[in-house]
């Protein structure tokens, strides 16, 4: 499914599918998410005046690391869901 962004105004977003039939979802960015989305990229801004002043670009990390699932992928304990077989079907 191909989708075209089409930005309204500052918060809100029109995606539109391209081909037929042409499905349309408008999304509103919440006040919290720009206030975290500015946090993060300040926080990102500041760290690469760091490395451009320091003249050093650190990688992803060293050596062998662990990768986990997204928490929104762990299974919600109250809901006791089993994953394995969505997990399983979208391997397919």
């Amino acid at each position: 499914m191909r989708l075209r962004d089409l930005t309204v105004g500052y918060r809100e977003r029109v995606a539109v599918e391209v081909g037929a039939p042409h499905v349309t979802a408008v999304y509103r960015v919440t006040s919290r998410a720009l206030e975290l989305g500015r946090a993060h990229y300040t926080d990102l801004m500041d760290r690469l005046h760091v490395c451009q002043r320091e003249n050093h670009y650190p990688g992803y990390g060293e050596g062998e690391m662990e990768l986990e699932l997204p928490a929104w992928l762990e299974p919600d304990d109250d809901e006791n869901e089993d994953l394995t077989g969505l997990l399983n079907s979208e391997a397919a």
